[in-house]
């Protein structure tokens, strides 16, 4: 995501968070990144799904500290972006599969949403 934004930082973010995508090959290259996604249509496959999000996720919290950065004295490592954005794909899940959208939800394995699996049935 080198030339997505001034901020320094996000080619790391999106190195940590793109590894539990089918992402994981495309550079961080904000334009390599949508021709990848374009080429693949509406696809709504769980891997496109999750890839959607997360992209989605790392857009909108890269963008959120490069104005913390510029407009507040607010700084988070790139390790605790990346944490925010799993953090936040993660229950986009979770509420998928509660809803049976997401019904593969199982087939990814890193999202650790086992740990949400209804006890009772």
């Amino acid at each position: 995501m080198s030339g997505y934004s001034s901020y320094q930082e996000s080619y790391y973010v999106w190195k940590e968070v793109r590894m539990f995508t089918d992402l994981d090959h495309i550079e961080g290259n904000w334009e390599n990144i949508v021709l990848f996604l374009l080429s693949r249509g509406k696809w709504n496959s769980s891997n496109t799904i999750i890839d959607r999000l997360v992209i989605g996720a790392t857009s909108y919290y890269v963008w959120q500290e490069r104005n913390a950065r510029l407009f507040t004295s607010t700084k988070r490592s790139p390790k605790q972006i990346s944490a925010l954005i799993l953090d936040n794909v993660r229950m986009k899940l979770v509420s998928l599969r509660k809803k049976k959208v997401f019904a593969n939800w199982k087939t990814r394995k890193g999202w650790d949403l086992e740990q949400f699996e209804d006890k009772d049935g």
